[in-house]
């Protein structure tokens, strides 16, 4: 009885799917992003690292399929600018975008993308 347990429990294991895994192209178009932009060296994109799961780096929240669902880079001193051609549009799953307190200068993409003028 134990050996026929311990059977299933091995099946169980390798037969459950890997949630959060990151995507290919979600974890393209993230370090894409970083790469357009300018932080805080102590800050969490700082600490995304390309060798490491990118549902696994701060501030980015998946969905159980490998999609990025959520982004919060709230208040990390990012600056730069966001137009219509920025990687962040090809997230194509974000439901969830937080940008507060970083210095944007030109956030053309998004008055593009909503089709509303730039204040």
């Amino acid at each position: 009885m134990m050996m026929i347990s311990w059977i299933f429990l091995v099946i169980g294991l390798h037969a459950q799917p890997a949630y959060n895994q990151c995507l290919k192209d979600q974890h393209s178009l993230l370090l894409a992003f970083k790469n357009d932009l300018v932080y805080d060296p102590s800050s969490q994109i700082a600490k995304w690292n390309p060798s490491v799961d990118c549902c696994d780096w701060g501030g980015i929240r998946c969905d159980k399929e490998g999609h990025v669902t959520g982004l919060d880079l709230s208040s990390q001193n990012a600056y730069g600018s966001i137009n219509d051609s920025s990687s962040l549009f090809g997230l194509e799953f974000l439901q969830s975008l937080n940008l507060a307190y970083d210095d944007f200068d030109s956030l053309l993409g998004f008055s593009n993308a909503l089709n509303v003028s730039p204040i």
